[in-house]
């Protein structure tokens, strides 16, 4: 995206933006090669009353599917080993998609999970969602 114009509503891509890695000058315009997307996610947002995801957008349903998925794989191996299989990161930079799986955890301090991918740099926090249906960990301590 060329510098000065408007990215995500307000947020200008410039080559100082912290947000903004593999920039390069093409034609002296600057742009972003890739740029990082950051969620701070409620899953509550996404759900009926039933529980079950609410969204009737095929996009916003998958990535609804794409945060509970989160959820289901981070609560569900709380102990670290690997009982459920990693996510796969949904982003497609460069429209190639992106190979990296999603590395998470359950932040102590306010029981977020805390979510990024080690390739591209997408990242985020998901609040909301112990009690959901994707929410393993009463399984996972169990075992």
């Amino acid at each position: 995206m060329a510098a000065g114009r408007p990215l995500r509503g307000a947020f200008v891509a410039t080559p100082r933006s912290p947000l903004c890695f593999g920039v390069r000058a093409v034609y002296s315009e600057w742009y972003c090669d890739h740029m990082a997307n950051t969620w701070i996610v409620n899953l509550q947002h996404y759900l009926n009353q039933d529980g079950s995801i609410g969204i009737e957008s095929s996009s916003g349903r998958r990535l609804a599917g794409h945060f509970a998925a989160i959820v289901q794989e981070a609560s569900g191996d709380i102990d670290g080993e690997g009982r459920f299989p990693k996510v796969r990161c949904r982003r497609k930079p460069g429209r190639k998609p992106c190979a990296g799986e999603i590395e998470s955890y359950i932040d102590p301090e306010d029981d977020a999970i805390v979510w990024r991918c080690p390739v591209c740099g997408d990242n985020g926090a998901i609040g909301g969602w112990a009690g959901t249906l994707w929410d393993l960990s009463e399984v996972a301590t169990r075992h």
